[in-house]
């Protein structure tokens, strides 16, 4: 079962899977709208989580912590 996006901790690290895209990201903050500020893992580019999620979830979704 997947982690709920409001469980994410700033600092830790994370994989996600939503319609066929997989990134693993870094937490940097959460902001007060409940979106999250994120840092890909292998490009360094920093989004926002909510440019993952914004046409919703797909069947293939997953979201789980990197334990390293």
């Amino acid at each position: 079962m997947p982690l709920s996006l409001e469980n994410l901790q700033t600092g830790h690290k994370y994989f996600i899977r939503n319609y066929g895209d997989e990134i693993e990201f870094e937490v940097l903050d959460v902001k007060p709208n409940g979106d999250h500020k994120v840092r890909h893992l292998h490009t360094l580019e920093v989004f926002s989580i909510s440019e993952i999620t914004r046409y919703g979830l797909g069947d293939d979704y997953d979201l789980d912590e990197i334990n390293i």
